[in-house]
């Protein structure tokens, strides 16, 4: 087993908006536009509270093109299109051998290397083939499937085994490491790069896509070639500003809220689970969590009341695999209180759809992980549509 690193719009016409240009290390394309992306949905479509108001309840984000794959042969294979992203795939997840590219698991150097002799050959046709970032590889997660292996050797892929991949995402925190997403269950963390594990191809399959990835926010590169995701800076890039930050609410209900011009989400300005009237602050369970934030709903939390416990996907959308400390990057964007700890999703795990275990990212390294909704405690940061 790899060792885990479990570390890691409002309105301008609204009083005080702060602009915060340049976002401190997003995509290096910044487009200096307040245009963004539209995040898709985890694909939980069941409920494991009373009140629906966890992710399988909600459901929010754009909802998957059905059929979300399409499988065409191509060169001497097969390739696999997804509708949602936009991208393509290598059929064959195996990791297989062709020509003089040798197959199996890789280093993570090997692993990029293996994109250079694929395009050498022009395989399967094409020779802009590269090995995929963190949040590409983690779009075609399927958070409402046991095993997302086994579900995507139904949508037109083979051999994908219920494993690690590589990313081309090196971790920030320590550059000897990089990124991986487990095909088993979707979890995110990062290892040496010594370490082998599988890998997967993927280019530009079509310039419009239903939910484009946004990019990782890496800007320098780790890796010989360079074809790493420092180098390339794939995905949608970040616009500039990225985070506007505006007074909401009146009297005991004002503060601020921060709307994230990526993603059009708006957060709570205050992560540190503040007290607010009868909603009382401090780390919660996870219904602990969701009712916290009925309670701010039925007290008109800074001017709104359709606050939700983000999903996995939107809580994620805050990471910048730039920075070392998710939290400390985010107190300079506007944000006040994001702690160095781990903040509950409201999405439910899915290896046995357990009632009992949900998922969370952390909010110092980035990684996704999971734990028991009923004996852990872990932050809340409320967030709601923003545009």
């Amino acid at each position: 087993m790899a060792k885990s690193f479990f570390i890691f719009f409002a309105s301008a016409a609204l009083c005080s908006v702060l602009l915060l240009a340049g976002c401190g290390g997003g995509s290096g394309s910044s487009n200096n536009t307040m245009n963004g992306i539209a995040l898709p949905q985890t694909g939980q479509i069941i409920s494991y509270t009373t009140d629906s108001t966890d992710d399988g309840g909600l459901q929010k984000g754009v909802v998957w093109p059905s059929p979300r794959f399409a499988a065409v042969s191509s060169g001497t294979g097969t390739v696999v299109t997804d509708s949602l992203t936009g991208l393509m795939w290598e059929a064959d997840a195996g990791t297989p051998a062709f020509s003089s590219c040798t197959g199996g698991a890789k280093t993570w150097q090997a692993a990029l290397d293996r994109m250079t002799c694929l395009n050498a050959g022009n395989y399967l046709g094409h020779n802009d083939w590269r090995l995929p970032n963190i949040r590409e590889l983690r779009s075609l997660v399927n958070y409402g499937q046991d095993n997302t292996a086994t579900w995507l050797n139904t949508q037109g892929f083979i051999n994908v085994i219920p494993t690690t991949y590589w990313a081309s995402t090196t971790n920030a925190g320590g550059t000897s490491m990089a990124w991986y997403v487990s095909m088993y269950n979707g979890s995110t963390s990062a290892d040496t790069k010594t370490a082998s594990y599988r890998v997967l191809a993927v280019r530009t399959g079509q310039d419009v896509a239903t939910a484009e990835v946004a990019a990782t926010g890496q800007l320098i590169s780790y890796g010989t070639g360079p074809t790493d995701d420092g180098a390339l800076r794939k995905g949608a890039a970040w616009p500039n500003p990225r985070f506007t930050v505006a007074s909401s609410g009146t009297g005991t209900f004002a503060g601020t809220v921060v709307t994230d011009n990526l993603t059009g989400l708006m957060w709570a300005g205050d992560a540190g689970i503040p007290t607010f009237g009868s909603c009382t602050g401090s780390y919660k369970l996870w219904q602990g969590a969701l009712d916290y934030v009925a309670c701010l709903n039925a007290g008109n939390y800074l001017g709104h009341n359709d606050w939700r416990l983000p999903n996995l996907d939107e809580l994620e959308s805050l990471v910048n695999y730039e920075r070392d400390s998710m939290s400390s990057w985010l107190n300079t964007q506007g944000f006040s209180n994001a702690r160095n700890a781990y903040y509950w999703s409201s999405t439910t795990i899915c290896p046995t759809c357990s009632l009992t275990i949900a998922w969370y990212v952390s909010m110092w390294s980035g990684n996704i992980y999971y734990t028991y909704k009923e004996t852990d405690s872990r932050s809340v940061w409320p967030v709601r549509a923003g545009r």
